[in-house]
Formats: C-alpha cells, sequence, structure tokens
C-alpha cells in the first residue's frame, strides 16, 4: 500500500521539524565551545542543515500543504535531542550528535527512500538523498575532530535510545511512514487512519487547496493566483 499526498508532506515536515532543531541545537553550542576548530565545524554544519529545512519546506507546498509546513516529532524523540543539546563538554557533544543522532536520522532517511514511490514522490527522494549524503559527511567530519582534536568521547549510549524510539512521527497517520529500520509493509499503516478524521480533514479543505493530482506544481499555483 502506498502512501498519500498527505502522508508524504507530513513526513517532509516532520523531517524539516527535526533539521530546524539540528540547526538551532549546534548554532546554541557555538559560543559555548571553546576549541575554534569545532566551531569553524558547526558553522558549516548549521548552514547544512538550514539547507535541508529549507528544501524539505519547498516540497511541502509541492505536496499541497503551506510551504515551509512544519509537524512536531514525536514526544520522545524531542526529548532526546534536548539531552544531547544539554550536553558540556565538546567530548561528549561530539559523540553524541556525530555518533548517534545522524547515524540514526540517516537510517531513517533512507527507511523513508526505500518506502516511498520512487516515481510519485521523485522530488522528495531526490531531496533526502543529498540530506543523507550530507548527515554522511558531518558524522566523518564529526569523528575526525574528536580524534584532531584527542577529546575524551566515550561511546554515548545516547545511539540505543535513538534506536530503540520507534518513529519521528507524532501518533498518527505517517507514524510508520519515517520508523528505524522499517520496511515497505510499514507504511501500510499510514493507510489506516480513521474515516471520519479523513472526512472531516476534506470538509475544512480551503477551496485554493483542491488541486487536480494531475496538476504540476505550477499549474496548481496559478490556479490558485499564488
Amino acid at each position: 500500500m502506498t502512501m498519500t499526498v498527505n502522508d508524504r508532506a507530513r513526513a517532509a515536515a516532520t523531517f524539516r521539524f527535526i533539521e530546524v532543531k539540528l540547526m538551532e541545537l549546534v548554532a546554541a553550542w557555538t559560543p559555548t565551545t571553546p576549541e575554534m576548530e569545532a566551531k569553524v565545524m558547526f558553522g558549516r554544519h548549521i548552514y547544512d542543515h538550514a539547507q535541508h529545512a529549507d528544501a524539505l519546506g519547498k516540497r511541502t507546498f509541492e505536496l499541497r500543504q503551506p510551504e515551509h509546513y512544519t509537524v512536531p516529532a514525536d514526544a520522545a524523540y524531542v526529548d532526546l535531542l534536548q539531552r544531547v543539546a544539554a550536553l558540556k563538554g565538546t567530548g561528549e557533544r561530539l559523540a553524541a550528535l556525530y555518533d548517534a543522532v545522524l547515524p540514526g536520522l540517516v537510517r531513517r532517511y533512507e527507511s523513508y527512500i526505500a518506502a516511498t514511490d520512487p516515481i510519485l514522490d521523485e522530488p522528495s527522494v531526490d531531496i533526502m538523498r543529498r540530506i543523507v549524503g550530507d548527515l554522511r559527511r558531518q558524522s566523518e567530519q564529526g569523528r575526525a575532530m574528536i580524534r584532531e582534536l584527542s577529546l575524551d568521547a566515550a561511546p554515548s549510549s545516547l545511539a540505543a535510545e535513538e534506536s530503540a524510539i520507534p518513529h519521528l512521527a507524532t501518533a498518527g497517520a505517517t507514524a510508520c511512514a519515517i520508523s528505524a529500520g522499517s520496511t515497505s509493509a510499514d507504511f501500510a499503516c499510514a493507510k489506516s487512519r480513521n474515516a471520519t478524521t479523513a472526512s472531516a480533514s476534506s470538509a475544512t479543505t480551503p477551496r485554493w487547496r483542491s488541486i487536480p493530482r494531475t496538476a504540476t506544481p505550477d499549474a496548481a499555483r496559478c490556479s490558485t493566483g499564488t
């Protein structure tokens, strides 16, 4: 069973939420990290996350949602990011982010790419593949920084905690759509929405968002006067 347009939009919106949080997390670390080499690396990674969030936000508009539509991640994942943000030592910060959070996020992006329709959702796949490449590069740079600065960075226990979080999405249609290590079969839950909820959503959808499925993004903008 394939995901609906709304399922794909919510998945992109949740990933966007995560990218914004990562951008803010690294930005908050920068002034309180004493090592100049780490500060410079953080600056580059802040830019990466900003670009990721922007690309995902533009994709949500193509999926019939407002531009930069954002859906908060599951509370357990948000709590994990908050605990990572609160870390003080440079070594433990780098280990938590680059050995735990980012590798886990890469797996979740890859699970989505493997499960979505590669033709109907090709723009999302292209964006996410670029993001995966950036996140892998960041992880490699973070580990290299630990070695270069000879930092005390014990393996973070957060990697196991990240893997134990079943999904990024809040409870609802796309809960399985961005789960770690999911298979195509897991995405069947994206179709298990309550019919009443779907009808209510349809009834409250503004007329300008009632775009035929065959319309291209450009044609959709023209038809709405935007």
